[in-house]
């Protein structure tokens, strides 16, 4: 693709349209006192948790023979024979005689030769299982794995038996339920203005295993990035599932959405969340700019016997988590995932659990670069800690309060791993609602919203590095039993880990094009290397899936091609550099925000942010038309600044038609950021006269004509806090329905 025919001709457009818009603005910046008082009103006008105590009852009469079982594991197998005596089937997972090793040390024919093997080894079980017993493996409640060496099943007492002398099976457990442990807090770990150093978890994502997610919390809304469910419908101890429908698994968009609230502990997912990412205009979580995935693991219990007075109750199985934390490994390539967040467990181990049947999975995250972080437990134990927190590769954390004490709550033991505030933590619960809780659970979400931050600003940290920062930095609390840990001080954290390093930021003009099929649309880029080392070899890329050919170009100050097409190239401390890209689409494209990928050798990828740095593109069998916009602001600096929290503000364009003769409507809006203002929009003349004025407008356009808008934006009483990357106003173009031009500037309110 050659793109230097294109480019003298489109930035003498664009200078064209950036003149217009700042005549347009300056007409307005002179009689904009007077537009606002009585003739200019007319223009804008109308613009309580489960019992912890209650254990399955087991009966003391036995009648299997457990002479052939060894003896270190007899008594675990004669608990489980006297349940499944009692309650005719119970959920266990049974482990097998196969090794694995962590995929990171396999290449892809190895990854899938060692899948292969498990699932045979899986399938020759239940085969046999199923041929004695005479029940299919839906009716035995199976539940694969894809990658940890063990099925959980409801099995029976002859199934266990069998079970036990089969050559495949190495062990047999209880599937172990789980209970959920019951933001002024992150300045005390070196938060200051809802970041770290600079660092917010941008480009990371945390997944929080638990109750699941409201996605449409206003602390939560536009973070949630991947959803899904595991429960389970178990008669036999009155469990039920609470994945839509009822079904045991999903991954369909919905199905990580918390439970219902009108059963005790269903807020739990949210609150949790809200800590380690949430992020509104006066507060936020730890990581306020990492992504979340949402995983609800829980199921419903009918049973008094179980529940006590909650009845009815929910709690986690075992094998739930363990399949959620495999969807979590399955994810990692799609998805930047920094930590997984469980805030539940059970038990109590005063040595580190190795034999719990997530051990594996955990293992395999952490060394894929994901950090399993899991509570210690609330039952205030001074030398033990709850399950699956003791497994040795997860990242256990305690509670501490505000005033730097060690929770009295909080489980403890010489393998803890970590501290942090967990005492009258406010965050979101369903609705629109905030509360405060307290429990190890809400200082788990703290350290995994830290390791976000970490990882924003040392992708390339792994979890021992970032743990045993974490240590150093953090600030060392002493508790009743003299074992000392630290409670994590993430700005220390960050200084330790990052170190001198390239930082780039980037911006892209203009924000949309609409082409011919085939034709090149192009546009520009600024990359800003606001780091202290050099950015080493610095590209500009698609993301996959673009039904479309690239090519991208340095240039220099003057936006003139320097260098050679798609040549990587370096950008020293504090400098920009220049570029023109090219996007030919092979086939029609409705309207397409692309989120292109700016990297360099030594950096994280530049964050995307609409507006700022993405490109939407749309394409059709003919040439449509194609506006090229830029919005100015009376400041000159891209930035509208509205006078007060109910005053009005607005920015000028001038849209040039590059494309095709046609009709467009013309629209405003903020982003969907729900921002507390109301937008009006203003044809006008080329000296800022108004023509018409309304919520949207539409007229014919043609072929390099150009059309004069502002955007009038008036504050309903909120402020609105300065944050140009995600404060933004709009203003679209659109023909038949498709956007074919766009620009947009940053918007504040005192």
């Amino acid at each position: 693709m050659n793109i230097r025919p294109k480019v003298q001709q489109e930035r003498n457009v664009m200078r064209r349209a950036k003149n217009a818009s700042m005549s347009v603005t300056l007409a307005f910046v002179a009689g904009f006192t007077a537009m606002s008082t009585a003739s200019g009103n007319r223009a804008i006008d109308a613009p309580n948790t489960p019992n912890q105590g209650v254990e399955l009852q087991t009966k003391t009469a036995q009648s299997a023979d457990l002479r052939a079982i060894p003896s270190e594991k007899a008594e675990a197998h004669r608990e489980l024979l006297d349940q499944a005596q009692s309650f005719g089937r119970i959920p266990v997972i049974v482990k097998l005689k196969t090794w694995a090793q962590p995929e990171s040390m396999l290449d892809d024919a190895g990854i899938a030769q060692q899948r292969e093997a498990l699932s045979m080894v899986q399938q020759r079980v239940l085969d046999e299982l199923s041929s004695t017993s005479g029940r299919d493996q839906a009716a035995m409640g199976i539940k694969r794995f894809a990658l940890t060496p063990a099925f959980a099943m409801q099995a029976s007492e002859s199934d266990i038996l069998e079970l036990l002398a089969h050559p495949d099976v190495l062990d047999i457990v209880e599937d172990s339920i789980m209970l959920p442990f019951l933001m002024d807090s992150v300045p005390l770990i070196g938060g200051l203005d809802g970041s770290f150093r600079g660092y917010t978890g941008q480009g990371q994502v945390v997944a929080i295993l638990d109750t699941g997610v409201d996605k449409n919390h206003p602390f939560l809304r536009g973070k949630v990035v991947s959803e899904a469910c595991y429960s389970s419908n178990v008669p036999a101890l009155g469990a039920t599932s609470l994945c839509p429908g009822g079904v045991s698994e999903s991954t369909a968009s919905g199905s990580g959405v918390n439970c219902p609230v009108t059963l005790d502990g269903c807020d739990h997912g949210t609150h949790v969340a809200g800590i380690a990412a949430g992020r509104s205009d006066s507060v936020s979580g730890v990581a306020r700019d990492a992504g979340l995935i949402a995983a609800q693991i829980f199921s419903r219990f009918n049973s008094v016997s179980f529940c006590g007075s909650t009845d009815p109750c929910i709690a986690a199985f075992t094998s739930d988590s363990l399949r959620a934390l495999e969807q979590m490994y399955l994810l990692r390539t799609s998805h930047p995932i920094a930590a997984i967040n469980m805030s539940l467990g059970g038990g109590a181990f005063t040595d580190p659990c190795n034999d719990d049947a997530r051990r594996p999975i955990i293992d395999q995250l952490r060394t894929a670069g994901i950090a399993t972080v899991a509570a210690s437990g609330n039952e205030g134990y001074i030398n033990a800690i709850s399950a699956p927190a003791c497994v040795s590769s997860a990242i256990s954390v305690g509670s501490t309060s505000k005033a730097d004490q060690i929770s009295i709550f909080s489980n403890s033991a010489y393998f803890l791993d970590l501290l942090a505030p967990g005492e009258s933590i406010y965050s979101a619960v369903p609705g629109t609602g905030y509360a405060s809780k307290s429990g190890t659970s809400m200082a788990t979400p703290h350290v995994a919203g830290a390791w976000a931050v970490i990882k924003s600003a040392q992708p390339a940290a792994d979890p021992d590095a970032i743990l045993n920062t974490l240590k150093s930095t953090g600030v060392a609390l002493t508790d009743v039993n003299d074992i000392t840990t630290s409670r994590i001080q993430v700005d220390r954290a960050v200084d330790e880990i990052a170190g001198p390093q390239a930082t780039i930021n980037t911006a892209v003009l203009p924000y949309a094009r609409a082409v011919a099929i085939a034709e090149t649309a192009t546009a520009f880029a600024s990359v800003i290397n606001s780091g202290s080392l050099t950015a080493i070899g610095c590209s500009i890329a698609l993301p996959s899936g673009i039904p479309a050919t690239f090519s991208y170009q340095t240039t220099s100050a003057a936006n003139a091609l320097i260098g050679n097409s798609n040549t990587p190239v370096d950008i020293t401390p504090g400098a920009t550099q220049g570029f023109v890209f090219g996007i030919s689409p092979s086939q029609a494209m409705a309207a397409t925000e692309i989120p292109l990928v700016f990297d360099c050798a030594n950096t994280a990828p530049a964050p995307s942010n609409p507006g700022l740095n993405t490109f939407i593109l749309s394409a059709a069998a003919t040439a449509p038309p194609d506006l090229l916009a830029i919005g100015a602001t009376p400041s000159g600096d891209g930035v509208v600044r509205l006078p007060s929290h109910d005053g009005t503000g607005f920015f000028a364009t001038a849209a040039v038609n590059i494309g095709s003769a046609g009709s467009i409507t013309v629209s405003a809006d903020d982003g969907g950021r729900g921002l507390p203002l109301s937008l009006r929009v203003c044809e006008t003349t080329a000296v800022g006269e108004w023509i018409v004025c309304g919520n949207s407008l539409t007229r014919s356009i043609g072929a390099d004509q150009t059309a004069y808008y502002s955007v009038f934006a008036t504050g309903t009483g909120q402020p609105i806090d300065f944050d140009p990357a995600n404060h933004r106003l709009f203003l679209r173009f659109a023909a038949n329905g498709t956007t074919v031009g766009a620009t947009n500037v940053a918007v504040t309110a005192p």
